[in-house]
């Protein structure tokens, strides 16, 4: 299953339980660049603005 996480570091863990997360967003840049470490295939969007 695919998704997207807008809270990345309350979503860290999802891979375990099956869940594929393509999309990321985090406010704090220090816990965005974290993610994007354990996360290298997501696509991480650090800020607090999303537009579609």
């Amino acid at each position: 299953m695919k998704g997207v996480s807008l809270f990345a570091s309350a979503g860290t863990y999802l891979s375990r339980i099956g869940v594929d997360i393509v999309v990321a967003n985090e406010i704090i840049p220090k816990r965005a660049e974290l993610y994007r470490i354990l996360y290298p295939n997501c696509n991480m969007i650090c800020g607090h603005c999303l537009t579609f």
